[in-house]
């Protein structure tokens, strides 16, 4: 299968233009408050990725624990 020379952008191509402008738009990242929590025994965890440059990172966060992974360089 050959790629076509042209494509059509999708619809939504300028709102996340726009979005995208937004978030990143700070010198510096913006700093949030985030916590696992259990709500109603429903456990709720928090997962953050990296992937620049030649390395990737995640951070699995939950109440009981915190798991670190890097793979590649830092």
């Amino acid at each position: 299968m050959i790629p076509p020379d042209r494509v059509k952008p999708a619809k939504r191509l300028y709102d996340n233009l726009v979005a995208l402008r937004f978030l990143t738009e700070a010198e510096e990242p913006p700093r949030s408050l985030v916590r696992p929590m259990n709500i109603d025994g429903r456990n709720y965890m928090l997962m953050f990725g990296d992937a620049l440059g030649a390395g990737f990172g995640v951070t699995l966060w939950t109440e009981a624990s915190t798991v670190i992974e890097v793979k590649g360089s830092v």
